[in-house]
């Protein structure tokens, strides 16, 4: 194996990785820390060998190897810290033990005797002070924040213009709940995107899940709640033959996705002949899903659930750590013992399931659904989660990103819409808005990879 790959060997109850971050980017460095803490969370025993010092915060007990040699070991900042590492790793050959007699029984008395070699070395070689220039640190700072930024920036200037009406409850209520159909959607989007995939088809299995749903809800509560799991259950669908064409087969995400989403608008002529559909009279309660409950409006509630469960899912579950362990180096996850197939595929599932419930809440918004009715909301979504990925990380997507990046979208549309401004001007804006977003995002990205690469 070439010393720039990883090692990652694996068993029931321990796993051994040498150098895994080797090579790899600074998004990529914390998704795989992220792993291996949820490792030993879990009681698995993780071997982490490494020669940045940096990395072994994390772990629980240190042993530094010096010329073959053990020379000190203990737990992290029990007896030493950073800068003892550094200075024991720099011990000259000729102070170092080299038989057995001369090495001490135990630990204890092993980090005596190296604290006093330690102190004999008249020269320690001491890493050089790192000096990031003015506009780097600038670049950074707007690239990771820029997204926030702006949206607080709209949100006064828009304040200016219009008032107290814009910052008004019911004002940013109306954003939420337009946001509602876009946000779910792109939620989903998200997952598939972390892993490093593309799914062009979310916009036609939301258009196919809301003619579903106006053509199938009826009746009593019974066949309602057995409509509503058709349709999740058939967007799941979706997303498995997405899965199984990308992981299996090989094929483009792109191409593949596009492939599977013409079939579903085929299906979805099929069953319709084109027609729109109304909801039957006995299902027309389904309205009321944007009706208010108390102080606010059920879409934002529903909305607040879905976005909840995906952080909890995207951060504190195995599967949203292998996701982004997946999307951020394939090959070492590979390595790692994760199964990168079952991973796909489990993505582009969920993506699926919430362009089905985004179908859904089409349906309800309008009361009825025709075969272009989600199409739209594939452009928003991928805008939403590329715009969000220019917040708090580096070039990252992640839930609490694509949720700041459809709400910014919401309110530029919003406060132009106000200002009477044409459907043209809005889309320039957002189109601006997330090239300018994304552009920075991309370059501050560089420069973290490429300082820490000649660091």
């Amino acid at each position: 194996m070439r010393p720039w790959e990883s090692i990652a060997l694996a068993s029931w109850y321990t796993r051994l990785v040498d150098e895994p971050t080797r090579g790899v980017d600074v998004g990529a460095r914390r998704e795989f820390d992220g792993i291996i803490r949820g490792l030993a969370d879990r009681g698995v025993a993780v071997v982490y060998v490494a020669s940045e010092l940096a990395e072994l915060q994390q772990c629980d007990r240190i042993v530094v190897m010096v010329e073959g040699c053990t020379t000190v070991e203990g737990p992290v900042g029990a007896d030493f810290d950073e800068e003892d590492l550094t200075r024991l790793t720099f011990i000259p050959r000729e102070i170092v033990p080299r038989d057995e007699d001369s090495i001490p029984v135990t630990p204890n008395e092993r980090n005596q005797q190296m604290a006093l070699l330690v102190t004999s070395v008249e020269e320690t070689t001491v890493p050089p002070t790192i000096v990031v220039p003015m506009h780097e640190r600038l670049l950074r700072f707007l690239g990771r924040y820029e997204t926030p930024l702006v949206l607080a920036a709209l949100l006064i200037i828009f304040s200016v213009i219009e008032g107290s009406n814009f910052m008004s409850v019911s004002n940013l209520q109306n954003v939420l709940v337009q946001t509602a159909i876009g946000m779910v959607i792109a939620l989903g989007l998200t997952v598939v995107l972390t892993v490093g995939e593309f799914d062009m088809s979310i916009g036609y299995t939301a258009s196919f899940a809301g003619m579903l749903m106006a053509d199938n809800f009826s009746g009593g509560v019974g066949h309602k709640l057995f409509a509503i799991v058709l349709v999740v259950a058939v967007g799941a669908l979706v997303g498995l033959l997405n899965g199984l064409v990308v992981a299996k087969l090989g094929v483009n995400a792109l191409v593949g996705t596009l492939g599977v989403g013409s079939l579903v608008v085929g299906v979805n002529y099929l069953l319709t002949d084109g027609s729109p559909i109304l909801l039957d009279p006995s299902g027309v309660g389904l309205t009321k899903i944007y009706e208010s409950l108390w102080v606010f409006k059920w879409p934002i509630v529903i909305l607040a659930v879905i976005a909840g469960i995906m952080w909890v899912l995207h951060n504190r579950t195995t599967l949203g750590l292998e996701i982004q362990a997946v999307g951020g180096n394939r090959t070492a996850s590979l390595l790692s013992g994760i199964r990168v197939h079952r991973v796909v595929i489990m993505s582009f599932v969920i993506c699926g399931m919430l362009a089905a419930v985004g179908g859904i809440l089409i349906t309800a918004n309008i009361g009825s659904s025709q075969v272009t009715c989600g199409d739209g909301f594939l452009l928003e979504s991928f805008a939403a989660c590329f715009l969000g990925s220019a917040t708090l990380r580096d070039g990252e997507f992640h839930v609490i990103g694509t949720v700041l990046g459809v709400f910014t979208i919401a309110v530029v549309s919003n406060g132009l819409a106000i200002q009477g401004v044409s459907a043209s001007v809005e889309y320039l804006a957002q189109g601006a808005l997330l090239i300018a977003a994304v552009g920075m995002s991309t370059a501050a990205r560089r420069i973290a990879v490429s300082s820490g690469a000649s660091h």
